[in-house]
């Protein structure tokens, strides 16, 4: 991307004054006069900040441009008009009550857009994940293989021990239900099994595997906002959730012989 937006951002006219600059501070017979040293020095320092700004800001800019680009393509532009707006209502709302200055403001949102570009490449990674585990149909194969294995008593308990494990491998809570729903309410319907029951072990599983996946999209962005590693996070979250799906686990069994019997 061009890096020519004229005034006090003219990049092309910064560099070449930079490197005159540069010859000028090589040339030994200008330190025999210290006041135009130190004023060539000076303008040397303040052409490297203002060069050093404009290539952060055009970065910026290019990865702004690969996030709406991938907005685009998921069809989330309202969500991004959203943000769009909030963002500039937020920053007008800011400087007219004097909280921060309109500088401060967009340091801010573009280091906030650089700090999302690592959690957004690991969701769309895992977006990938999820494309090749649909396209090699591994949650309707799982689903038929332990199906001779159902009875009306350990249904549910099965359906969340399954489905959060493929949830977990996965990390794609929605994306399984998409695909689980159609097979698993209507051989519930056959078996007679206590439907509330499936549904509640089939959002069981969503939470378990959501939350306990180091690159779901809901540990990613946790762990961004408490400033750690999505590893580190899953780590810390993982003993509860574990202690959460073994208590759900022994709650799908006895209230699936309780509605059996």
């Amino acid at each position: 991307m061009g890096k020519t937006y004229g005034g006090i951002f003219d990049f092309e006219g910064k560099s070449e004054r930079l490197e005159e600059v540069n010859l000028e501070l090589e040339n030994p017979e200008l330190w025999n006069n210290p006041e135009q040293a130190t004023a060539i020095s000076k303008e040397k320092s303040l052409l490297d900040g203002v060069i050093n700004i404009i290539t952060s800001l055009d970065e910026t800019l290019e990865d702004a441009t690969a996030m709406l680009e991938l907005a685009v393509e998921a069809d989330d532009i309202d969500l991004l008009k959203g943000v769009v707006i909030t963002c500039a209502v937020t920053i007008v709302m800011y400087y007219i009550q004097g909280i921060l200055s309109f500088e401060s403001q967009t340091n801010a949102m573009f280091d906030g857009f650089k700090t999302m570009l690592y959690p957004l490449s690991t969701v769309v990674a895992s977006f990938f994940l999820k494309e090749v585990n649909d396209a090699l149909g591994m949650t309707q194969y799982v689903i038929n293989a332990v199906t001779p294995y159902l009875d009306q008593a350990t249904y549910p308990a099965i359906v969340f021990v399954v489905l959060a494990l493929i949830v977990f491998g996965t990390s794609s809570s929605w994306g399984v239900f998409i695909i689980a729903i159609p097979i698993v309410i209507p051989i519930a319907q056959s078996l007679n099994v206590h439907m509330p029951l499936v549904i509640g072990a089939l959002l069981s599983a969503s939470s378990f595997g959501s939350h306990s996946c180091f690159f779901s999209d809901s540990s990613v962005l946790a762990s961004q906002g408490a400033g750690c590693a999505p590893m580190q996070h899953a780590f810390t979250q993982f003993p509860y959730a574990l202690l959460g799906a073994v208590l759900a686990l022994v709650a799908f069994v006895v209230l699936g012989y309780s509605y059996a019997g």
